[in-house]
């Protein structure tokens, strides 16, 4: 029987720096792990009333082709009062949606009755929200390089008002 020989290791000495790097970055790769187990799994409060407005807007784009920009996608989310839950919820009610200009002349305005809101329902990354298209009607595209804000308010069908949010700018007109 042949002996095999064992594998040799060197030991050697080293300084303090030498162990405290590796250990550095070890704890910083241990230190940012969470198992799913560790995270409670956080869901949506049923029935929690909304108390506060956030929305995002899109990129407009120019859907019937005429050089100007008439379609702004708009996703908006409603906060229950955080010690409730920190996740956005659906509730039933209006959303009104205003354009304006900078000096406050209204562009445009969208009424979503409760009906057209419960079919804007979707589930995006942060939670429930709302996704709705503003359109703007006729000629009302043409216009020259204008800054405009969007502002969002809602009302519950319980008659209860949440703050407006906003503003959100953008840019819309020609050339």
């Amino acid at each position: 029987m042949k002996k095999t020989k064992a594998p040799t290791r060197t030991i050697r000495r080293s300084s303090g720096a030498d162990a405290i790097i590796p250990l550095a970055i070890g704890g910083a790769l241990l230190g940012g792990c969470v198992t799913v187990e560790d995270r409670p799994q956080a869901r949506p409060v049923e029935d929690a009333a909304p108390v506060q407005i956030f929305f995002a807007r899109g990129n407009p784009t120019d859907s019937d082709g005429d050089g100007y920009a008439d379609t702004i996608p708009v996703t908006v989310y409603l906060y229950p009062d955080r010690r409730v839950s920190e996740l956005p919820v659906w509730a039933d009610g209006t959303f009104t949606l205003t354009l304006s200009t900078l000096d406050g002349r209204q562009i445009d305005q969208w009424v979503f009755p409760p009906d057209i809101v419960e079919q804007s329902r979707r589930t995006a990354s942060p939670g429930r929200c709302f996704g709705f298209f503003l359109r703007l009607g006729g000629d009302t595209d043409h216009m020259p390089p204008t800054t405009a804000d969007i502002r969002v308010a809602f009302v519950g069908t319980d008659g209860r008002e949440l703050p407006v949010a906003g503003p959100v700018s953008l840019q819309l007109g020609g050339f």
